[in-house]
């Protein structure tokens, strides 16, 4: 009976570390594309410039 409330809750656990992981792999990427698109915006603004 504990046993199986052990294996159950470790379950639970990978589950919820598969999420983070994800998420956070997803922040990443969002990161990598903000600062994609601060330098093309940068670059555009230079060309205002006087």
């Amino acid at each position: 009976m504990v046993a199986h409330e052990i294996s159950e809750n470790l379950e639970s656990i990978v589950a919820i570390a598969e999420q983070t992981t994800a998420g956070s792999k997803q922040t990443a990427e969002s990161s990598s594309e903000v600062a994609r698109l601060s330098e093309e915006l940068q670059q555009s603004v230079q060309e205002f410039k006087l």
